[in-house]
């Protein structure tokens, strides 16, 4: 991890709160359960957690301490107990207190390593082990990257530092358990590994068999090996941990493959992440792989079979299956209230198929800011973060009243602002279905100047733009400002402006453009007449 955020705080619990159905001492013997026609044997299930945030010898260097790894690792460590088979004594997390200040020493670590090489495991057991904190890469041998550890000091010969060839040399001494996977959230962990990452395989019952019964030692990491990885980055957890769980939590099948949920936390992870961090996932380099390691969703009552739709209620209003985040809460006209930092008004996009050129999307439901932020809100956002005032026009006359869309950020002011609030950026997709996809403009196919609308110098404030309203509720797509969004991974720009406006900047601009307008931007341009909203994601 290398990119620090606002220090958070970490007084997240990790009880276990099992699900009925499941024992929790049923949990620390030997497993079996049924694929197809077929018993597998799948042993126990232990994790180790690591999350390192607090480091003595970094100075002020870029690498400074961290705001996440505690909080990953707790929540991480919630989800497997909650969901999967890891009995509540067999999840072992570092440090054990929740807002301890997130100290773990090269010297601790290595015990616990050796420990875990020198327990009697069975050989049908399952070994997790999860660490977030600094990596660095080797300043002469590109394959190779470290550890870093509360006492690393880099600047002092990489003392008490961890080469990765020496990680791979203790992990080689845990030989008992079938299935071993390495989680590394730090950057550059990718260097762990070698060669492309392998294709995903159909998941049928076949492979699944042939999976648990076959020996592995793996590893998934937050990054390919070139790229930094970001630390907090919404809900406190790191931009890798917040997929990661995110899946953990929506997967429906009863066997999950780490193949498979690395394919789904990657492309999560490339989806939102402009800095275009990769995870990474493979066999350990030195290490063969004739099975996997398989999370077993034990905690489904029944199980469920591979592949197949967990039959769960969601939240009235909301598709089945999905259901509000806690700080969200419905309002009797349908807006739903967001009461986090940003306190905005949502509304539900319920999601689906559509496409855009030749290209099918397929978008899942959301919540959406009602509005485009205003000077009020960002404003709001930089005395709460105390970010630096750089902004071109948000206090000039013109485009400085509170309930007018807040413009001339660039796309990063944007996403800190969607980090602080617990929020994100609309992808394209989502945008442009939100927008409604099938129609000229947001409001339907009336031509602007029909509707009312005309030609401004200046931002519109909000409350002027009742009429350019979507099908569920969205306000001002088309005749507020344009509106940033992310682009597809297709693109080489950071950054998509979508939407119409009635401010115009030439002789050339078009009133109120179609839904189809866009083009690219880089991450430093801004404009007087762009702007942006927030997503918020549901729970499932």
């Amino acid at each position: 991890m290398g990119l620090r955020a606002t220090l958070l705080s970490l007084l997240l619990l990790a009880a276990s709160h099992a699900l009925p159905g499941v024992d929790d001492e049923a949990l620390k013997t030997r497993i079996k359960t049924k694929v197809g026609e077929d018993e597998v044997q799948l042993g126990v299930y232990h994790a180790y957690l690591f999350g390192v945030a607090e480091y003595d010898n970094l100075g002020e260097r870029q690498e400074g301490n961290l705001d996440a790894p505690v909080k990953d690792v707790h929540r991480i460590a919630r989800v497997l107990k909650e969901r999967y088979a890891f009995a509540s004594d067999n999840v072992h997390v570092y440090p054990a207190a929740a807002d301890a200040p997130g100290r773990v020493t090269r010297k601790q670590f290595q015990t616990v390593l050796e420990d875990i090489g020198r327990r009697d495991f069975h050989e049908d057991d399952h070994v997790l082990i999860y660490f977030a904190g600094h990596g660095l890469f080797h300043p002469t041998d590109d394959r190779e990257f470290y550890w870093l550890f509360s006492d690393s000091d880099p600047e002092n010969n990489y003392k008490d530092c961890l080469l990765g060839s020496d990680l791979r040399s203790a992990l080689r001494k845990i030989v008992k358990p079938r299935h071993v996977l390495v989680l590394s959230d730090s950057c550059y962990s990718g260097r762990l590994l070698r060669g492309p990452p392998p294709i995903v395989a159909k998941v049928d019952d076949q492979y699944l068999q042939k999976l648990a019964r076959g020996k592995s030692f793996e590893l998934i990491s937050s990054s390919a090996g070139e790229e930094r990885a970001a630390d907090a980055w919404r809900d406190g957890l790191s931009l890798f941990a917040w997929h990661f769980v995110h899946q953990l939590e929506a997967a429906p099948e009863k066997l999950v493959p780490a193949s498979a949920l690395w394919h789904r936390v990657r492309e999560s992870v490339m989806r939102e992440d402009l800095a275009a961090q990769r995870p990474k996932y493979g066999v350990l380099r030195d290490f063969e792989k004739a099975g996997e390691f398989m999370f077993f969703h034990a905690r489904i009552e029944g199980g469920v079979k591979a592949g197949a739709q967990v039959p769960v209620a969601g939240s009235p209003g909301l598709p089945p299956g999905y259901f509000l985040p806690a700080t969200v809460a419905p309002r009797s006209d349908g807006v739903y209230i967001d009461n986090d930092k940003d306190k905005a008004e949502l509304v539900l996009v319920k999601g689906g198929r559509f496409k855009i050129g030749s290209t099918t999307h397929e978008v899942d439901p959301f919540l959406m800011d009602r509005y485009e932020v205003t000077v009020e809100r960002f404003e709001q956002f930089l005395q709460d973060r105390g970010t630096p005032d750089d902004l071109r026009y948000w206090r000039r006359k013109g485009y400085s009243d509170k309930s007018q869309p807040v413009v001339g950020v660039h796309i990063q002011h944007a996403r800190a602002f969607a980090r602080w609030a617990n929020k994100r950026l609309p992808s394209e997709a989502e945008w442009v279905y939100a927008a409604g996809h099938k129609q000229t403009y947001a409001w339907g196919e009336q031509e602007p100047k029909a509707m009312g609308f005309g030609k401004l110098r200046f931002p519109p404030s909000i409350l002027t733009l009742a009429k350019d309203r979507t099908r569920d509720g969205v306000v001002g797509m088309s005749s507020g400002v344009r509106e940033l969004c992310l682009p597809g991974r297709r693109f080489d720009r950071v950054g998509v402006v979508r939407g119409g406006t009635q401010v115009l900047t030439s002789r050339r601009d078009a009133l109120c453009d179609p839904i189809a307008f866009r083009f690219e931007v880089r991450a430093d341009e801004r404009f007087n007449n762009v702007g942006f909203r927030c997503v918020k994601d549901l729970n499932q």
